[in-house]
């Protein structure tokens, strides 16, 4: 199964650690997630950094709120 997440945010609040931690879950259960991180800061921001040193494949899309 294949699945495309959405990270509109950039830093690390509360809810994108939470997010991650959800996408490696469906990743033990057998998914291939690649994450959509937004491109108001280059590679996604610190979100980005996090989600590919865990391995996970990013795209870049225009959205997510103002910084």
């Amino acid at each position: 199964m294949r699945v495309l997440a959405l990270m509109p945010g950039t830093q690390l609040y509360g809810s994108e650690r939470g997010n991650i931690e959800a996408y490696k879950a469906m990743r033990q259960a057998g998914a291939e997630i690649i994450v959509a991180v937004s491109n108001r800061e280059l590679g996604g921001g610190a979100v980005g950094n996090i989600l590919r040193e865990d391995d996970f494949q990013t795209i870049e899309l225009p959205f997510g709120g103002k910084v």
